[in-house]
């Protein structure tokens, strides 16, 4: 007849040993919970961000379509001054902006075109810009 001497020491965990498990645990759960929101944070960067390149794609297609003499490809920054075309709507505002340069001879048949879109995002400005040229 067999005896039961090995099972006595392995009838199950101590109540020591549990805590411990889940002490264990809880600490894995809470090092993994700070990444959620840096993950939101970032998410919520790379929208915008993208919504940037879009509204910078747009008016450079725009740009790119129009006569060498239209007014919108005048020298200069556009709008004048430091004003700037407010787009998208409700709470997230970007500013757009852009500037035509004339490059010097040989390449005086070109013009180039900086647009820049601007947005801010916890305090700080980003800015999102693009070039390219248009031929007479």
């Amino acid at each position: 007849m067999p005896t039961q001497v090995g099972y006595a020491r392995e009838r199950g965990m101590s109540l020591i040993e549990l805590c411990m498990a889940l002490v264990m645990l809880t600490i894995g759960l809470l090092a993994a919970a700070q990444f959620f929101p840096a993950g939101s944070r970032s998410m919520t960067h790379d929208r915008l961000n993208s919504a940037a390149s879009l509204y910078v794609q747009q008016k450079v297609e725009q740009l790119t379509g129009l006569d060498w003499t239209d007014p919108l490809l005048t020298l200069g920054r556009h709008p004048a001054g430091s004003t700037y075309e407010v787009v998208g709507s409700g709470n997230n505002l970007w500013q757009r902006f852009y500037i035509v340069s004339a490059m010097p001879a040989p390449l005086d048949n070109l013009r180039m075109i900086n647009v820049g879109v601007a947005f801010n995002f916890q305090g700080r400005r980003d800015t999102v810009t693009s070039v390219t040229y248009v031929r007479r």
